[in-house]
Order: C-alpha cells, then structure tokens, then sequence
C-alpha cells in the first residue's frame, strides 16, 4: 500500500498532473477459469496519476453473464483507498461461482475507481470467469475480454482487446 510508482509494464511510469485528479486502474488476469463452488481472485492495481493525495472509492459491476443460475457475487478487500500522489495499492477481488453453475457459464465484470476531490475522475478496468469442470485448464474458442481505461475529466477512452486462444 501507498508504494511509489515505477516505470513498469501498464504504468509506463506515472503520469502526475500538478495539482489536477487522476486515476489508472487494471486489473490482472483478465480472465480466469475456474471450477464452480469455488472463488477466482483478481489483483486490482489503483494509481494515484493526480498531483495531490486522493481518496477513490471502490465499487463492482456485473456487466454481462449469460449463466441461468443466481449466486454470481464480485467483493473487493477494500471499498476505498487514500493515495498519495503518484502512489499505488493493489486490492483483491474475489468473484463467487456457484456451484450449480454450467459449464462454460460466464461472468463479466468491472471494478471502477471515482476520486471524491474531482467527481469527473474516475478508471474502470474489466475481465472475466468462466466455470469450467477442469479448474482452469480450458479456455473456449473465440472469446473476448476487454480492459476499459478512463482518463479522468478528459473524456478519452481507451478499450483494449485480447483474443483467447482454443
């Protein structure tokens, strides 16, 4: 927690605006596989890119399943982090998979960052489980994940996409 950025892989080293909000979130994997009745955790790295400390609040969305059982839930270790400028935290969250899940269900989800010193600031990173009964080792065909980044009080989106191999 509150660790100094360095110049590393997503970050390409920090972008600190004097005196202005900011926020960079991603989240790793972007996908995972699991078995259902059991939990995926995902890291979730939030990144102060303003000139000032900040608080960001915490939240998840489930943004598409195309499974017909309830009990998908997304929780996160933490719903909130103060931040120094050009400081970093990572939180986890932890995806639910029911056991009663099919094979193949799917759930897609966000977890956003919004700074409370600049409510136009804001980050959303997204990705994926998939119940699979081999715990992992499958990947299905032609899916899609998404990584979706907004540069706070800018308006500039930035949407990434990853094809999953067979």
């Amino acid at each position: 927690d509150g660790k100094q950025a360095v110049d590393t892989d997503w970050r390409e080293g920090p972008v600190v605006h004097s005196g202005a909000y900011g926020v960079a979130i991603s989240m790793e994997p972007l996908v995972r596989a699991v078995s259902p009745g059991s939990n995926a955790n995902f890291s979730v790295t939030v990144l102060n890119t303003g000139g000032q400390e900040d608080i960001f609040d915490l939240t998840t969305q489930i943004i598409y399943t195309n499974s017909s059982v309830d009990g998908w839930s997304v929780t996160l270790s933490e719903q909130m982090v103060t931040l120094g400028a050009g400081d970093f935290t990572t939180v986890i969250a932890t995806v639910t998979i029911p056991a009663d899940a099919a094979e193949k269900d799917t759930l897609v989800f966000a977890v956003s960052a919004a700074s409370r010193g600049d409510s136009t600031v804001a980050g959303q990173a997204v990705a994926s489980v998939i119940a699979t009964e081999d715990g992992g080792s499958f990947l299905p065909g032609p899916s899609v994940a998404a990584t979706i980044a907004v540069v706070g009080g800018t308006g500039v989106v930035a949407s990434f996409r990853r094809r999953l191999r067979d």
